[in-house]
């Protein structure tokens, strides 16, 4: 024992003491994960909001990656830093977390990009001495329960936990917005027409017959053209300027698009079952195309 202890003492045992030092930390690193942020301002350290949300995920979330590869500087430090928060994100995330960066070489990743609503953007970058541009897939696709939001065009890393923390945040309250509704009470709900409506998951709404929407600000009609059943619809002053989508709407009988900013109403020259129509206070010059309507 007392030559073990002398031993111990002696330069001879720093090596080896070393290397069991190595194989102690190797097992360590590899049941627990840490990481050390050593930058100024902490940049890739998580604040406590977006460790406390994704700690309590009650639904699988999943963090889709599009970086075309070989990005010139300074974008490439913008993947990078991605690539590295959401490393935070996993490792204080509970279980219904993950993250995949795609390889967007692949074609099928870009049109995968394309169908999430992904666009690619004009990056600039210096070769041989001459400024060129090229262009970029630099953008996420955030999947929470059946939502899909993205956040596109990241040519900056500047607040992208803040967006990225945010959007999860709201995709988790729309999601549970209606949960505690009454499953068979007959419930009075006040829409606003908008793309936004089917994050609400709310089932029926190509069934509808009767629609009001007036007074609200309404730019476009388009979002009701899955509409097929309706047969009434009440769309007066707003600020419509294109009938574009009601052209879809063929079981309509009645229209009114009283005092609005119209200027052409030829679509509607397809909706045959039409009774009553309502366009005054509209600037349109000509109506000849309506003359087939009884």
């Amino acid at each position: 024992m007392k030559k073990f202890v002398k031993w111990l003492k002696s330069p001879a045992s720093d090596f080896a003491l070393f290397v069991v030092f190595l194989v102690l930390l190797n097992l360590v690193s590899s049941k627990a994960f840490f990481r050390l942020d050593l930058t100024e301002p902490k940049s890739y350290s998580l604040s406590p909001a977006s460790r406390q949300l994704v700690k309590t995920l009650k639904e699988p979330l999943s963090i889709q990656v599009f970086f075309s590869s070989n990005l010139p500087a300074p974008y490439n430090s913008v993947e990078q830093y991605v690539n590295d928060i959401l490393v935070e994100y996993k490792g204080q995330a509970n279980s219904n977390f993950n993250y995949h960066v795609y390889n967007m070489d692949n074609p099928e990743s870009q049109t995968m990009a394309s169908d999430y609503g992904l666009r690619q953007i004009q990056i600039q970058e210096i070769a041989n001495n001459e400024v060129g541009f090229k262009q970029a897939w630099m953008g996420v696709a955030v999947i929470y329960a059946d939502s899909i939001q993205t956040i596109d065009g990241l040519t900056s890393s500047d607040g992208f936990e803040y967006k990225l923390t945010t959007t999860i945040s709201k995709m988790i309250a729309t999601s549970d917005s209606l949960a505690l509704l009454p499953e068979n009470d007959k419930i009075k709900l006040t829409l606003y027409i908008s793309d936004e409506l089917k994050n609400f998951k709310i089932s029926g709404l190509d069934k509808l017959v009767k629609l009001n929407i007036g007074f609200n600000a309404v730019t476009s009609l388009a979002p009701l053209r899955d509409c097929t059943k309706l047969t009434w619809l009440n769309a007066d002053n707003n600020q419509i300027t294109l009938l574009e989508g009601v052209d879809n709407l063929t079981a309509l009988t009645d229209l009114s698009v009283n005092n609005n900013k119209l200027t052409d109403v030829s679509l509607l020259a397809g909706l045959t079952e039409l009774q009553n129509l309502g366009i005054a206070s509209n600037t349109i010059s000509d109506i000849t195309m309506l003359n087939g309507l009884t």
